[in-house]
């Protein structure tokens, strides 16, 4: 059997949280006889060491490092996404990752933020396309696009065969040389753009989001709505009942390290204290201040500020902003 790719793409900050989703993917997964890419960005050599003495202790597991700063990404002028351009870096795998593609069948692109939770061996199935999973957007966002339908980016399985054949890269490239869009997520918008059409499904339980266990059903049933959002409830259902892989994105700013608001937070952390036991669970980024709520009123907001007319938004907007003065919330 080949031995199995993946591939992610992280900055100096993200080094703990990929590190949990790589200890996930190796305790979880199955695979066997894995090859690591990691294409990296402000590292330092004590980062390199830290990573390859982590991966040592695993038998039939490769890693190779990729710094950003040996290709010219900035020449694209794709906008920085949270102030990198690391996670463009998924688009130009193949001029990355050089004559090493060269012994790779497949690959799997994963997000740092991702957790594997399952036996993820069936994905070999796919083959002869390049597959994702549907994004849990708005639909009318894929349809500002002018796109019927819209993938997240978080996991993509790559039969490198067919990306070469049908010149996706060189696709992507004419997007970004030729057509003016507006790129609310870089990387994500121009794949889609560029490729999506192409781009086949994989089983939600593939790269299922946080909001999938955030909400009760009678507030899941109205966020997933299928007439409003690319992912509907039902598929959110069957997805729960064997996960495979779990992505922490669906709640904004609220990632699984920053807040136990994120219904990924306590699988994250126990992850975390396994490789690193003196970690202090830290706010990467700053979060927003609907995130202060109780539980059960942030969870009603979420649910139903995507679908609300502007009237209603406006009271949510009071309702919010009158707990916050009433409590005395910074």
């Amino acid at each position: 059997m080949h031995k199995f790719d993946i591939l992610y793409t992280i900055n100096k900050n993200y080094i703990d949280i990929f590190l949990v989703s790589l200890y996930s993917f190796l305790k979880n997964s199955k695979i066997e006889d894995l090859r690591v890419h990691l294409i990296t960005s402000d590292f330092k050599e004590e980062d390199y060491n830290r990573i390859e003495k982590f991966i040592s202790i695993y038998d039939n597991v490769e890693i190779y490092f990729y710094p950003l700063e040996e290709f010219n990404i900035e020449k694209y002028n794709i906008p920085n996404w949270r102030g990198s351009q690391i996670a463009n870096a998924r688009l130009f795998f193949q001029d990355i990752l050089k004559d090493n593609l060269k012994d790779i069948t497949s690959l799997l692109y994963l997000d740092s933020d991702t957790i594997t939770v399952g036996d993820i061996n069936d994905i070999r199935n796919y083959k002869e396309a390049v597959y994702a999973v549907k994004d849990g957007g708005l639909k009318e966002y894929s349809k500002s696009l002018n796109l019927d339908r819209y993938y997240n980016s978080g996991v993509i399985y790559i039969d490198i065969e067919d990306w070469l054949s049908k010149e996706y890269q060189e696709r992507i490239l004419h997007l970004i040389n030729k057509t003016e869009i507006n790129l609310t997520f870089p990387d994500q918008d121009i794949l889609n753009c560029a490729i999506g059409t192409s781009i086949k499904e994989l089983p939600l339980s593939y790269n299922l989001l946080s909001t999938a266990y955030k909400l009760n059903s009678f507030l899941a049933r109205i966020y997933f709505n299928s007439n409003k959002r690319n992912i509907s409830y039902e598929e959110i259902e069957i997805a729960k009942k064997a996960p495979k892989i779990l992505h922490g994105y669906g709640l904004g700013t609220i990632k699984p390290w920053s807040s136990n608001i994120n219904p990924y937070y306590n699988i994250f952390i126990n992850y975390m204290k396994q490789i690193k036991s003196d970690y202090v669970p830290q706010d990467i980024v700053e979060l927003g201040i609907t995130a202060k709520l109780p539980e059960d009123l942030y969870n009603l907001v979420i649910a139903l500020r995507p679908y609300a007319p502007s009237v209603v938004k406006q009271g949510i907007k009071k309702l919010v902003n009158n707990y916050y003065y009433k409590h005395k919330i910074k």
